[in-house]
């Protein structure tokens, strides 16, 4: 067994590999909130029921510091291929704050749960992020007609009225766009060529009201992409992560076993908004091994990767 200290001082080391033994339950959370060390936090666990628990220990026990859960983009299983637009803002979100603690370079700090079904599913590289993001500032000269085109390029789709991500609608000089990064809408009002003022709206009521300066409107993270374009979370991730896996060989057989099924059915579904069951969108259990190889791992559980 590891102490308490030795499992601090060890994983303040990148590269360390750290087995623990006899954690049940909560016990987990605890003893990571005791070793908190610097950098950001990767917790990977068997299920999603397992995940979701973990997270609410950890947010619990630690108030101050951001824990976010990185769930799977669809509503059942990955093969079926029916999105769930509540998750994918949360996955965008992910994202979206990681790029910011990159930004300041080690200042803050995050804390993300997840369990294989998420994981498995690539993600943008974060060149193809940034290209597929709109960003709109009040003052700045653009055309309606391009941001319809542009929107329409990503995969929203057009709508009388906007209630859910995805959608947008025109009317008049007034666009309102669904961001997946964000839990309500943005309604953009133009003056000419110009946008005049962008407020959030309540999605019932459709009444605007808080006002915002500059908006980011991001698609759906996977919509559309395929191939090269498509890395591994973990690619988000720097060299001062920390990697807490619970059973290891069991989750990187779960990582196997949903690219095996996936690859059985391409055809993406009318909910799926996009996304296609193609080769490229999904992780192998190998790249799953080698992109946490170069991280600081503590595994607990009673299956180790390494003996798997």
């Amino acid at each position: 067994s590891t102490s308490i200290q030795e499992l601090k001082l060890a994983s303040e080391a990148a590269g360390t590999r750290i087995l623990l033994n006899n954690l049940p339950g909560s016990a987990v959370a605890i003893a990571a909130a005791i070793t908190l060390s610097k950098g950001n936090y990767l917790f990977l666990l068997g299920d999603k029921e397992e995940a979701a628990y973990l997270y609410s220990d950890l947010a619990n026990l630690l108030p101050e510091t951001e824990v976010l859960f990185f769930p799977s983009s669809f509503k059942r299983s990955i093969q079926y291929g029916n999105a769930d637009p509540s998750s994918i803002i949360q996955r965008t979100g992910v994202l979206s704050n990681l790029k910011l603690a990159q930004r300041a370079a080690g200042e803050s700090q995050l804390l993300i749960v997840s369990y294989p079904e998420a994981i498995a599913e690539k993600i943008p590289a974060q060149e193809q992020m940034d290209k597929n993001t709109l960003v709109l500032s009040v003052g700045e000269k653009i055309t309606i007609t391009f941001i319809v085109e542009i929107l329409q390029e990503h995969w929203f789709e057009r709508v009388d009225f906007v209630f859910e991500p995805g959608q947008f609608s025109v009317r008049g000089g007034i666009v309102d766009g669904f961001s997946y990064s964000n839990s309500r809408p943005y309604r953009i009002d133009f003056f000419g060529d110009e946008v005049e003022s962008i407020r959030e709206f309540n999605i019932e009521t459709q009444l605007s009201d808080s006002k915002v300066g500059k908006i980011a409107i991001v698609p759906h993270v996977s919509a559309g992409l395929e191939g090269e374009r498509m890395v591994a979370l973990m690619t988000y991730l720097d060299s001062n992560t920390h990697v807490w896996l619970k059973d290891g060989a069991l989750f990187s057989e779960k990582i196997d076993s949903i690219f095996q099924l996936t690859e059985e059915s391409r055809e993406p579904s009318e909910e799926s908004k996009g996304w296609k069951h193609k080769g490229g969108v999904l992780i192998t259990e190998k790249e799953f091994r080698n992109t946490i190889s170069s991280l600081s791992l503590v595994e607990f559980g009673q299956h180790p990767i390494d003996k798997g």
